[in-house]
């Protein structure tokens, strides 16, 4: 409600004493700084490009809407040290994608695509341009079926390269209408392709498509290594 960003150091021994491991700006290409109290911008959406502790990998992104502009624009940050951020690159998204309906995002851990979903529709931006987008929905969403979920996989998963896809018939049988879905992208294009377990097959010819019906509407998606 601040319109604040805010970053806090999670180190006990840094934090001892010491309550101003705060961020409020992150620095931009160039060497100025967005503000983030700045009211004419409204924060949509903020996530980690992933979960690594690998300060190299660990990367922050953010959905910001200009209000007096009525445009949004792509934020990225890296962490490069224990109490700064630096921005990596700001655009503005491409003309045409219905952000205002636009529920979930999806940005992928090495590759530069963005995944963003609507009920029913997902499309895929690829930042290095941000100029155009693409509708990639007859790839990942079942005829009848919405997006209840869409994220990244975590890096907890042995496999963190992939786009993980809930959906749910509306229509369907509550507590079993749901289907959860894994995808490698393809690099070059940003292609959603179901993804395969085990990657190569065993010997004996074994290997299942990451796919799987039965559930409820799936709220939320997350992986824990079995110890």
């Amino acid at each position: 409600t601040n319109n604040r960003f805010e970053f806090h150091q999670a180190s006990s021994t840094q934090l001892a004493g010491n309550s101003n491991y705060v961020l409020r700006t992150t620095r931009l290409t160039g060497g100025n700084y967005f503000n983030w109290q700045d009211p004419d911008y409204r924060l949509v959406y903020m996530d980690t490009r992933n979960g690594s502790t690998n300060r190299d990998l660990a990367t922050g992104y953010a959905i910001v809407k200009n209000v007096v502009k009525g445009k949004y624009e792509f934020l990225q940050m890296s962490i490069t040290s224990m109490a700064a951020a630096s921005q990596l690159g700001k655009a503005e998204f491409p003309e045409g994608l219905p952000l205002e309906n636009i529920k979930h995002f999806a940005y992928h851990l090495t590759l530069p695509y963005l995944y963003c979903a609507t009920e029913d529709k997902v499309y895929r931006i690829n930042t290095l341009t941000m100029n155009t987008f693409e509708d990639i929905t007859s790839q990942v969403l079942p005829a009848g079926h919405q997006i209840s979920k869409m994220k990244s996989s975590s890096v907890r998963f042995d496999r963190n390269n992939l786009i993980v896809v809930a959906s749910y018939d509306p229509n369907g049988a509550p507590g079993e209408n749901g289907q959860l879905a894994l995808y490698e992208v393809e690099d070059g294009t940003g292609n959603l392709i179901l993804a395969k377990h085990p990657i190569e097959p065993t010997v004996d010819g074994y290997q299942i498509d990451m796919k799987w019906t039965g559930f409820g509407k799936i709220m939320n998606v997350d992986y824990k290594k079995p110890q």
